[in-house]
């Protein structure tokens, strides 16, 4: 075995060994947003800044058109953040509905199914105006279906749910003093994407949930209203939490250099059966 050889050897040895290197520019942040406006929720969508007329509740449900397609609403006010997301804390985010294609919603994003939905999140402030959040997941529900159980109107605070619907993202938990009827329900769901900053070499994971209360009201009637075909109505903020994964990936350089790294230790593994 030649001297170059040997000497390729142990570098390829010192790159296999080597910690990686990671595309990374996101670190320990989290990210809280508020919705101002009204959330309207049916069997298959989710219209964030719902602008159309409605009955009076509870639960309030939509009488106007459901725009499930629009590019969400311009009160997305981003209340805090810390980590690469400190400084955004006062200006808006655009988060778009949960939808793919024209109204009405043909396409809307299934929980339980990977997606790729560009700019699902993006940002006003001129520091992250690069930035946006890609949607790869809107994940199912987590609770059980036989916690719907009831007639509207006997829920009681603390009783959980994810409705029997097909793929449905949602948990609601009746709100209220334990053990007494509800006064409310929280209504929530979660989601994964990655997180970019226009530099095809900076990507990292995130994660986040929805939720918003709908009062004076209980889950079982939410479930019954919903099943029904109606869009319920909540004017109640809506905030949405973001979160960085620890989770990160070789940068190309890294693995390219990893490879040559294999090869290297291959060929030498070759050479020394060739000559034994």
């Amino acid at each position: 075995m030649t001297k170059l050889l040997l000497v390729l050897q142990a570098g390829a040895t010192l790159l296999l060994l080597s910690p990686s290197t990671y595309a990374s520019f996101i670190t320990n942040s989290n990210l809280a947003v508020v919705d101002l406006s009204n959330v309207a929720v049916n069997l298959n969508d989710i219209d964030f800044g719902y602008a159309g007329t409605e009955n009076i509740g509870p639960p309030a449900t939509a009488t106007g058109p459901v725009d499930a397609t629009g590019t969400g609403n311009s009160t997305f006010l981003i209340t805090s953040g810390n980590g690469s997301f400190s400084g955004l804390s006062g200006t808006d985010a655009t988060i778009r509905d949960l939808c793919q294609g024209s109204s009405p919603c043909v396409t809307p994003v299934t929980a339980g199914s990977t997606v790729s939905y560009a700019n699902f999140i993006t940002f006003s402030s001129p520091t992250a105006s690069t930035w946006s959040i890609e949607l790869t997941e809107l994940l199912p529900g987590s609770f059980s279906t036989a916690g719907c159980a009831g007639a509207p109107g006997t829920g009681i605070a603390g009783q959980t749910c994810t409705p029997p619907l097909a793929n449905s993202p949602f948990n609601l938990t009746n709100e209220g003093p334990a053990g007494q009827p509800a006064t409310g329900v929280d209504v929530s769901f979660a989601f994964t994407g990655l997180i970019m900053d226009g530099n095809p070499a900076d990507t990292d994971p995130v994660s986040g949930t929805f939720s918003t209360t709908f009062s004076g009201t209980d889950l079982q009637t939410l479930v019954t209203d919903i099943a029904a075909g109606e869009t319920i109505v909540t004017s109640a903020q809506g905030n949405i939490s973001i979160q960085a994964s620890t989770v990160t990936t070789p940068e190309p350089s890294t693995m390219m250099l990893a490879g040559l790294g294999g090869a290297l230790l291959a060929l030498g593994a070759i050479r020394r059966r060739a000559r034994s």
